[in-house]
């Protein structure tokens, strides 16, 4: 499929459920957004769009950190019940993190549909991105509370934002290296709340001594980390290079991940990171080489074999 380098997964719709060929209409001139009414996986959104009969599809589905994509961007996706709207839209179903009426969306939701509209934008020459023009909802076109209340609160944040990040690379996968964060020294409780945020959108860390060393990450991430680091009164730095502990490589995200949880078993810490066309299972991301090496020693020591890298 034509579209973003750095979605999760594809599941494609069924070929009744859009339009082939959109040049055959126009072409590509806004993004809208749309809220799933409901808490699901891209999976679930791209079974969905998998229904005969169901005559309707998204290009991308965002779910927490992960993008979905079922429809190709040189295809004409059903999503915006308007006809002309479809044939000029790149169209993103977003999942909710709570119901009626309210409809919110986690912010890890909103840091990943930040960089995908970015994306859509650069590679569309949609920048700089207004809404109501070039950023649209689909309550624009039809009577319907979609993108629900809390989603359309932050459509001018969602621009703002995106806009930021309009000279990022193609390659989101190359995101990863280009940016690592060092901040601190923070307290116990913040260094948790650091520790889950990158947890959460599988970004490498590392901590010493209430000095957290976060990358490499995407400018998005870097963004959301700033904020996090501002809101919670802490210092942050820009680190120059870092040197990461790879346990092990896969081609295939299932295989990293059962790779992850066996490294759980045995006690040792690691996160599922997607980098070099596939996905690496590290244990430790550090600015100084020597305490990348010291932890290589200390995983031996517990029968793990690992590699450094410097990234």
């Amino acid at each position: 499929m034509k579209g973003c380098s750095f979605i999760t997964k594809e599941v494609p719709a069924y070929v009744g459920n859009y339009t082939k060929n959109r040049a055959r209409y126009g072409k590509i001139s806004e993004i809208t957004v749309h809220h799933a009414a409901g808490i699901v996986s891209v999976d679930a959104l791209g079974q969905l769009w998998q229904k005969k009969g169901r005559a309707g599809s998204s290009h991308y589905g965002v779910s927490g950190a992960q993008i979905g994509q079922y429809v190709s961007e040189d295809d004409i996706a059903w999503t915006n019940s308007n006809w002309s709207a479809n044939c000029r839209a790149v169209t993103i179903e977003v999942s909710n993190s709570s119901g009626a009426p309210s409809w919110e969306v986690s912010d890890t939701s909103l840091q990943t549909l930040v960089k995908l509209v970015a994306d859509i934008a650069r590679r569309n020459g949609l920048f700089p991105l207004v809404v109501g023009k070039t950023l649209t909802y689909h309550s624009m076109y039809t009577a319907t509370a979609c993108p629900g209340p809390y989603l359309k609160s932050k459509l001018q944040w969602l621009c703002d934002e995106a806009n930021k990040l309009a000279n990022m690379p193609e390659d989101g996968t190359s995101l990863d290296k280009l940016t690592t964060l060092r901040i601190g020294p923070a307290s116990a409780g913040d260094v948790l709340t650091l520790k889950q945020m990158a947890e959460d959108l599988s970004v490498p860390f590392a901590e010493a001594d209430g000095l957290m060393t976060i990358g490499g990450m995407s400018a998005g991430d870097a963004v959301t980390f700033t904020q996090k680091a501002d809101e919670l009164g802490l210092p942050v730095q820009t680190a120059a290079e870092m040197y990461v502990v790879q346990a092990g490589f896969f081609e295939k995200e299932d295989n990293a991940n059962a790779f992850y949880v066996e490294l759980s078993k045995k006690g040792v810490e690691s996160v599922v990171v997607s980098a070099d066309g596939g996905f690496r299972v590290q244990c430790g991301a550090f600015t100084k080489k020597e305490n990348a090496q010291a932890l290589v020693q200390q995983l031996a020591a517990k029968g793990v074999k690992t590699v450094l890298k410097e990234v």
